[in-house]
């Protein structure tokens, strides 16, 4: 059933961007990030039909690839590399005249954030579209180093060709549209902050549990740690409490102890949390 689901999302997301770029991008001639944005390109110049370029840029590069760098990852490239020229083909034969009503910024937005989804959804299943990613990917893999420069370079130059060729206006206009989905993506990769980790070394270590458990309901954990310099022995209490507590909790401890070390960080994913601190009645 969980494989089922996980094929469900992929052809979602696959769907998704196809949608976004034939009734959002494609009418506004705006240009998407990655191998897309150098197909919608060729199409705008020289009307070159964008599934057939998708299909042989995804196909060529995935097998110079392996024959250079042998790797299993690869297949996590193969089924959006097949099912989005697919789709993208499918959904050109429906046409929206309503479209053309619509102001062109808002275009760009919404279809930004349609093929952001749909990156997201492949993203968060494990799956990851077009030769620049694979690309970056594999240089990643050989050299343990961060290449997000490649494909942020290759929309820059994207960005270049597009002004030279189409000017300010619809650079901007697609520069909308690469910096949503760049984030959308992103966020997908990373996940997003519902949480905030605090770590609080006070003197009044007895208040502040006090107040975590009792006013506002919460777990902690709490830590023997030495100074570095001052090699001072202290206690870390370390609580995870969802983001809509962050303020509750911050400006409680500087009630408490104004002086308090209050350190506070992001928390993207809390495996087997316990939210909530249960008091024994």
């Amino acid at each position: 059933m969980n494989q089922v689901k996980k094929y469900i999302k992929i052809i979602f997301g696959c769907l998704l961007i196809s949608v976004g770029v034939n009734f959002f991008i494609v009418p506004s001639r705006l240009i998407a990030s990655g191998t897309m944005g150098i197909a919608n390109l060729l199409y705008y110049d020289y009307n070159l039909n964008i599934p057939i370029l998708l299909a042989i840029i995804n196909f060529w590069t995935l097998w110079l690839i392996y024959m250079i760098y042998d790797t299993k990852g690869l297949k996590k490239y193969f089924l959006p590399s097949i099912l989005i020229p697919i789709f993208i083909y499918l959904t050109s034969f429906i046409h929206l005249s309503l479209i053309n009503e619509v102001e062109k910024l808002l275009l760009a937005i919404f279809g930004g954030m349609i093929i952001g989804y749909g990156y997201a959804f492949l993203y968060k299943e494990g799956y990851k579209v077009g030769a620049i990613n694979i690309i970056e990917d594999v240089f990643n893999d050989l050299n343990d180093k961060n290449t997000r420069w490649i494909s942020r370079g290759f929309d820059i130059f994207l960005i270049f060709l597009s002004f030279t060729s189409y000017g300010l206006e619809q650079i901007l206009y697609s520069l909308i549209v690469i910096v949503i989905i760049r984030y959308l993506t992103t966020k997908a990769s990373i996940g997003i902050s519902d949480s905030k980790a605090f770590y609080i070394i006070t003197e009044k270590e007895k208040e502040v549990r006090k107040f975590i458990m009792d006013e506002l309901k919460y777990d902690f954990t709490v830590f023997d740690v030495e100074g570095g310099y001052s090699k001072n022995q202290n206690k870390i209490i370390m609580s995870v409490i969802p983001t809509k507590d962050y303020f509750r909790l911050k400006e409680g401890i500087k009630l408490i102890d104004k002086n308090a070390f209050i350190s506070i960080t992001d928390n993207y994913e809390v495996i087997n949390k316990n939210n909530e601190f249960e008091k024994e009645n």
